[in-house]
């Protein structure tokens, strides 16, 4: 519908409203600014109704257009299972990627349409009405967006719908790299309670490189009396000592992590019935762009910090790693935690 306003009269409101035959409205618009619009789905074969609706208004002239389309309804497409998340925005490491959707109807095949600026839209592919995805590799880093249309059967050749909803995917080629000896552990707090230890922890990016998500904490060894220490609240679930406790910080950094940049904060909480000194190893995995490479951070330190108030110290140190691991083959840089419940501090050691 479009509104008119009458001679003399300023700023009339019209609101535009359609019912179904069975009288249920099925579509609505008031915006208040302009040209009201609908755009329904009709499945019941009657008569529609349009309504005017005078919201804040006199007299006022209109014109409704109105275009009925035969044919069916487009499909449903679902959002992208990406490598990293991050609000709305969905990114992909590799350029590999499948675009899925949920059917509505009978459907003879889809045209698949893409679009690299989000306005313009052309179709890339059609596959036949019975394939509910479609694989997409060696995609080129940028942003694309995908909807799709129903082509279904009519009387004399063929009906296509309207486009369906639009998903994105961005491509950024990235590779995971061993972060530890340019990313820092930064320990906030430290409290002892109830048979456990929990350390308020971030990370700080100690070097030149441009860090991107997945940015992983990864607790790899865990040395204590009688082994009664673990990892507590691992996001995938490990404890330390039989499995990697993982702490994911990738939705704590942004969409990077540049130099001098800290983290948000996660709580690692360990199960210490004894409340007993213990130390653990851990090591930080990250991503960087692809044809990118890791600068040198901070030469290896050590860092002392004893509640939420305790400053840190730093020293040279050449410290070897100690202690059973669950490391995988090869020699790595590793983070060394020592936990002192009775001084109240966290000892951090960049160990090789």
């Amino acid at each position: 519908m479009n509104e008119v306003p009458a001679a003399g009269l300023a700023l009339p409101d019209l609101d535009f409203l359609l019912f179904d035959p069975n009288g249920n409205q099925i579509g609505s618009s008031g915006n208040g600014t302009g040209p009201e619009r609908i755009t329904v789905n009709t499945t019941i074969p009657g008569t529609y109704i349009y309504r005017a609706y005078g919201w804040a208004n006199g007299p006022t002239d209109f014109t409704i257009e109105s275009t009925i389309l035969s044919g069916g309804a487009a499909p449903v497409v679902q959002p992208f299972a990406a490598d990293f998340t991050s609000g709305a925005q969905r990114v992909d490491f590799d350029g590999n990627y499948n675009l899925t959707w949920q059917p509505r109807g009978s459907v003879e095949a889809y045209e698949i349409e893409e679009s690299t600026d989000g306005t313009n839209y052309s179709v890339v592919r059609t596959v036949d009405g019975n394939t509910t995805s479609a694989a997409f590799s060696n995609v080129a880093d940028g942003t694309r967006s995908y909807r799709i249309r129903s082509i279904t059967p009519g009387r004399i050749g063929k009906f296509v719908t309207l486009p369906s909803n639009v998903e994105s995917i961005t491509v950024s080629r990235r590779t995971e790299v061993d972060a530890t000896a340019q990313i820092n552990a930064v320990n906030r707090s430290i409290v002892f309670a109830g048979g456990t230890t929990e350390l308020v922890t971030a990370l700080k990016n100690q070097s030149s490189t441009i860090f991107f998500p997945n940015i992983r904490f990864e607790i790899v060894s865990i040395q204590s009396s009688g082994n009664s220490v673990t990892v507590a609240n691992a996001d995938n679930g490990g404890n330390g000592t039989t499995t990697p406790a993982v702490f994911d910080y990738s939705q704590l950094v942004g969409a990077d992590f540049i130099a001098n940049e800290e983290s948000g904060n996660k709580t690692i909480r360990f199960n210490n019935p004894n409340i007993v000194l213990f130390s653990f190893t851990a090591r930080v995995k990250a991503h960087v762009l692809s044809g990118t490479g890791t600068t040198s951070g901070t030469s290896s330190q050590s860092t002392t910090s004893g509640g939420s108030t305790g400053g840190t110290t730093s020293t040279d140190s050449g410290t070897n790693s100690t202690g059973g691991s669950i490391l995988g083959g090869g020699n790595s840089t590793l983070l060394k935690f020592t936990v002192n419940p009775l001084t109240g501090i966290v000892t951090t050691q960049v160990v090789q």
